[in-house]
């Protein structure tokens, strides 16, 4: 069966990432110890729409720096999706936040070291999935009133899961040397490395909850040497008929620095929630 082009795929499945996000969870938790606490579930469906500049070295010397903007991200997706779930018993959660993405596209970048112009087609398929253990060390009003709002700190650890199988066409250019040598590479690149971090949550109102969120790892383990995350977004939560539901938007940045044998990726994912 032919393949529908590219930009009616877009087309197709850009609102699956416009949607914003809705997710079926319990009610907000309850400062409580973890042994008189109910076990409570969560599963949120969201779309995230970033652009991802990347630079691809081969033995050390960068060979392509990838724009990867937003237009080209959606023009070349075949498939995503884009998931989080948690379990928390009291102060004690778990999560797991996989992302798939599957995409083939051509483009153009400038050559750092030639200055010239240089086509290239590109196919990936990528797993990136943040898993691990939190637990909420502080729960405070932010007014003087026993309704006002609560602050909360809930540091966590885990892992960060990153898997990228791609093939990297570029073309030869007219310049000396191997700078102006074509490329076809075909690898895969796996990394599983430590993550560690904080969780701050603002209930401004009953319904509406500001969440701010940051973690640091890699630390050079599974060619992973750098890896970091900044994601903030507003979570406003409702009743839809007997289910506990919210819809929040945002904005979430995550970096990449891995250097494998012999190529390495340094990659920064930013964009809206």
């Amino acid at each position: 069966m032919k393949s529908l082009p590219r930009r009616i795929r877009a087309l197709i499945l850009a609102p699956l990432l416009l949607a914003g996000a809705f997710a079926t969870q319990a009610a907000p938790p309850e400062a409580t110890s973890i042994s008189g606490a109910p076990w409570r579930f969560s599963a949120d469906i969201y779309g995230w729409l970033p652009s991802a500049p990347a630079a691809v070295k081969v033995d050390g010397r960068t060979l392509a720096d990838l724009p990867e903007s937003l237009n080209t991200i959606l023009s070349a997706l075949q498939f995503t999706a884009m998931l989080r779930f948690d379990a928390r018993k009291g102060p004690l959660g778990f999560f797991a936040s996989p992302i798939f993405y599957k995409g083939t596209y051509d483009d153009n970048f400038i050559g750092k070291e030639s200055g010239a112009r240089r086509d290239y087609e590109i196919e990936e398929t990528v797993w990136f999935i943040d898993y691990g253990v939190s637990y909420e060390v502080g729960r405070w009003h932010i007014g003087a009133e026993p309704d006002s709002g609560t602050i909360t700190l809930e540091p966590y650890a885990g892992f960060r899961f990153f898997h990228d199988k791609f093939r990297l066409d570029v073309d030869p250019i007219a310049f000396p040397g191997p700078i102006g040598d074509g490329l076809d590479l075909r690898t895969t690149i796996s990394s599983n490395s430590p993550i560690v971090g904080l969780h701050s949550e603002w209930w401004l109102t009953k319904n509406l909850a500001l969440h701010l969120k940051g973690d640091y790892g890699g630390f050079g383990v599974q060619k992973m040497q750098e890896t970091y995350q900044v994601i903030s977004w507003l979570a406003y939560h409702f009743q839809w008929g007997k289910q506990h539901t919210k819809a929040f938007a945002g904005y979430r940045y995550v970096y990449l620095d891995l250097e494998g044998d012999p190529v390495s990726i340094d990659v920064a994912v930013k964009g809206p929630l």
